[in-house]
Formats: structure tokens, sequence, C-alpha cells
């Protein structure tokens, strides 16, 4: 006989369908039954006919066993408001019959019908991101499809390293997941989802966050000893219980301003818990997301090392600048220390002098990637220096920044991305600055175009202090996040080709130290 030959198609009583002798395959009839309810029966089982004999069904003998399980009644779903089941309501189901393709076939076809229908499927894969957009249209009801939101969620998140590390069957001694998954989601391939909401407050963030300043940055030092004290509140979380220990010793209350002139001492790490540190997993998003393996980083607004070290030890070659020498020397005695220790792929420099000259001296399209954050107005002062952009009037400010984001766009080649972090600040009569639209006005008159964007959620931290009174007193609301403003200069499908796939492996050394930092962690 060549092949199976299709007979007819109709509605079989279930108690006349006999399950295939020794079939090997284990379904699951509970999970099957709610995707019937939900689905109704889309598919209908293969069921061989032997002349004189019984219907013997070759493939969905667990779709036969999930039809049993509901049976002739109508079920408790039946009169769902929201999802009724879809075999109670279908008007041609009657509960005791599934519907069945009849074919004729020898008893070696029939087996081979058997495996394969088992086998087949299991030969494919799956394409992730196609999965998850489809799993996405779904509004978060999968009801029905096989999988619940765990599986959803696994599809696009990274692992928790606070819950692999120790574990060996799960890889806990090697939280750099060097080696590539057979079937990667969006964070294998990707370091994490990229969404439009980049949340630091998630487990994996703050563990790699951890493992990053293992290393040695301390962004803050050349900080601390030149910030001007308004910003302290922020920066200190101790900083509302050290006043109200001086007001209690002293029983009267204090303004702020006479608390930090008279009484205040700064910590030593400076502002170490505050938003002056910058988030070492930013960097290595942007750079890794944004520019190409060896490419050239400019940085108008170099503040501290992080930006400088992450950039070596990616292999980027780094060039800041700054306006303030103590924060320059301390950049580069933290980037010898880590060119000693031989962990900078690209030695990062930082120069010396105002940002509005600095980009004049850039030669034209030859950095790969622009990435920044400038200061958010005066929500922290550095210095009293004129030129320090954080000291200048607000239209002053959007002024001279806006002739810094030109020169470094001039200096971008075209076809590459530029990457801002972005945060507004409030004046002393309570009105919100838009620094975000003044970097996104200043980048498109540079001739970047706004290709994208994202919200970096950050953890509560001191906005926990001061979020109840602000909201009491004004309904101002808690900021927890930062803006990311991702621009191109020319073509974006050109950009992302030269920037070439992400890589998401830790340099030779790196992996080693990020596991002896859980190690560490795990031991205190």
């Amino acid at each position: 006989m060549p092949g199976a030959v299709y007979v007819e198609t109709r509605d079989v009583p279930l108690d006349e369908l006999t399950p295939f002798p020794g079939n090997a395959k284990r379904g699951n009839p509970p999970e099957i039954l709610k995707s019937l309810r939900r689905n109704g029966q889309y598919r209908g089982l293969v069921v061989r006919k032997i002349p004189g004999g019984p219907l013997i069904v070759l493939a969905g003998n667990h779709t036969m066993q999930a039809l049993q399980l509901h049976g002739p009644d109508r079920c408790q779903y039946a009169d769902d408001d929201k999802h009724p089941c879809a075999l109670c309501t279908s008007g041609t189901w009657d509960g005791t019959t599934a519907r069945c393709e009849i074919i004729v076939c020898d008893d070696d076809e029939a087996r081979r019908i058997n495996i394969a229908d088992n086998r087949l499927a299991e030969l494919g894969g799956y394409d992730n991101d196609a999965l998850a957009e489809l799993l996405s249209y779904l509004d978060g009801d999968h009801e029905g499809t096989g999988y619940n939101d765990d599986e959803v969620m696994a599809l696009i998140t990274p692992p928790d390293l606070d819950d692999l590390a120790g574990d060996d069957d799960a890889g806990g001694d090697d939280t750099s997941d060097n080696e590539p998954a057979a079937n990667p989601s969006l964070a294998d391939r990707f370091l994490i989802p990229p969404f439009d909401v980049l949340d630091a407050r998630q487990g994996w963030w703050r563990t790699r966050k951890r493992q990053w300043l293992s290393l040695g940055m301390r962004s803050e030092v050349g900080r601390g000893d030149n910030l001007v004290f308004e910003g302290m509140a922020k920066a200190d979380p101790k900083y509302y219980d050290k006043k109200r220990a001086v007001e209690q010793a002293l029983g009267r209350p204090l303004t702020s301003a006479e608390f930090e002139a008279d009484h205040y001492v700064r910590p030593d790490d400076a502002v170490a818990s505050g938003t002056s540190v910058f988030d070492p997993v930013v960097c290595e998003l942007a750079y890794r997301w944004f520019s190409p393996s060896g490419g050239t980083i400019l940085d108008p607004f170099a503040g501290g090392s992080v930006r400088g070290i992450v950039a070596g030890i990616l292999g980027r070659t780094y060039r800041g600048n700054d306006l303030r020498p103590e924060q320059v020397e301390s950049n580069r005695e933290q980037r010898d220390e880590f060119m000693n220790r031989r962990m900078l792929a690209a030695d990062p420099s930082w120069t010396i002098g105002d940002s509005a000259d600095w980009v004049q001296t850039l030669e034209p399209n030859s950095a790969d990637m622009v990435f920044t954050c400038p200061p958010y107005y005066d929500l922290e002062e550095y210095s009293e220096n004129p030129a320090d952009l954080s000291s200048m009037s607000y239209d002053g400010f959007d002024e001279v920044y806006a002739r810094i984001i030109a020169g470094v766009a001039r200096a971008l080649k075209p076809n590459r991305f530029a990457v801002f972090v972005t945060g507004d600040a409030r004046d002393n009569r309570g009105a919100l600055h838009d620094l975000r639209g003044s970097t996104i006005r200043a980048g498109v008159a540079a001739g970047l175009t706004y290709a994208s964007g994202a919200v970096l959620v950050s953890p509560i931290g001191t906005a926990a202090i001061m979020a109840g009174r602000t909201f009491a007193g004004t309904r101002g609301l808690a900021r927890t996040h930062q803006d990311i403003i991702v621009f191109c200069k020319g073509n974006r499908a050109e950009a992302t080709k030269a920037c070439g796939d992400v890589d998401v492996h830790l340099p030779d050394g790196v992996d080693e130290a990020f596991s002896d930092a859980e190690e560490l962690a795990e031991a205190a």
C-alpha cells in the first residue's frame, strides 16, 4: 500500500475509539483540556479504520483523553462571563464525540504515523523572539497556550544571579554566561531584553552592578570634596538622620543651610550612595548595544571614572573631558591601577578643560559613539567655576549644552549612535526643568535623529525619605528614574551593522573576578 489513504472526516463517539497500543508518548491531558476549553477542538484525531476491527487513534491519543476528562456534562466554565468553555458553547459538541480524520493503512504505516506524530514536533525548535512576540499579543492571558506567566517571563528575562550563585546544576560557579545557549532568549542574546524600561531594581542588575564595582572602580573619588552642599540631601542617605540628631542635641530646629554650614560632616566616600556614581551596568549595556567592538567613545562630561574604566575593560577606546583637574587626576590614577592589573583591553584617557572648547579640537567623523551623562542642571553643583554647567542659569546651561552636543555630533562618524543619560531638575521655586527635552532639541539641531529612548528605573534609595514630605507639601512625585536618549547620525540600519552582533561575553579575567565577587558576597 503506498502510504495512508484518507477516507473521511466525521465525529466519532469516544467510546468507539481505541488508544494506540504501546503508544510511547506521555502527554498531559489536563493541560490539553485547558486548551480545548479555551480554543475548542481545532484539530482532528487521526484514526485508523480496520475493516471489521476497531478504530485506533494514531495521532491525538492525549486529546482523546482530555475530551474524556471533560465528559458529557457542561463544565464549571460553561457560563464563564469572560471565557466560556469553547467545548460547552460550540453548539455542535455533545460531550461524547471527537472529530476524527479516518484513514486506512497497514500495520507498519500505523506505527510510523504514531512515532512520527510524537517525534517530529520535538525535532524542531523555537525562535524565542517570535514566540515572545506572539505571546505578547495575548496581553498576559496565556490560558490554553501551554505556557504560564513564569515561563513567558523566562523567555525574555535574565536569570537572577543571586539565585544561581552556588548552584552547580544551574551554572552558579560561572555567572559570566560565557557559553551560548542552544535556544537563546532575549536575555541570552542581549544580556537583558532590549525594552524601553530598564529596571535597575531587579536581581540580575543588582548583582551585575555589585560585580562591576567589586573590581575597584571608585567614581566618587575626586568628586566629594568639590560637591556643593545643595546636593548632599539627595546624595547622603543618612543626611536627615544626622540633621535630626543635631536638632535634638541643640533642642531647636535648623535650616538646611545652617546645618550644612555649622554641623554637617560629609561621609568619607562623599556621594558614593548618591546620584554622582554612574551605574556600570548602564555603561556595559550602552557599549555592547550601541558601539562596535574596538570603537572610540567620546564623553564631553566625563565626571567619574566608571564610564572610562568599563569602556577600557570592554575594549573600547574612551576619550573623556572634564572641567575639574582633581576629578581627572583621580580618574587617571584609577586607570593606572587597572592597567597594572592587566584588566584594560584599551587605554581610557581624560583631558582637562571646558568641553565647549574641547569639542572644537575633535576631528570630524572620527568617533564610533558618544556616551555621556551631563549635569542635571544644578541638581548637584560640582564647582563654582563659571564654565561649570552645573553653576549656570538654566538658559545659559541650555545654550552651552547645545554647543557641546553639536561639537560631539560633528566628531561622530556617519551611521553611528549617541547615547545620553539625563534627568530633570527642580528649581528653588518648584518648577521642573526639562533636560530630556533640551537634549533632544539640541541633538536634532545638530543633525542627529532621535532614534529611541528608555526609562532607567532606579532603586528607591533616599527618595523614600523625602517622598512623603514632598508629596504632602506640594503633591510632587518622588523621581525614581532617569531618561536614556539614543540618537543616530545617519541610517539606523547601517549603524546597527557597524555595531555588529551584541557580544555578551566577559573578557578573560573579568569573568573570574565576577565569580570571586559572588563567592565573597555569599561568604559575607
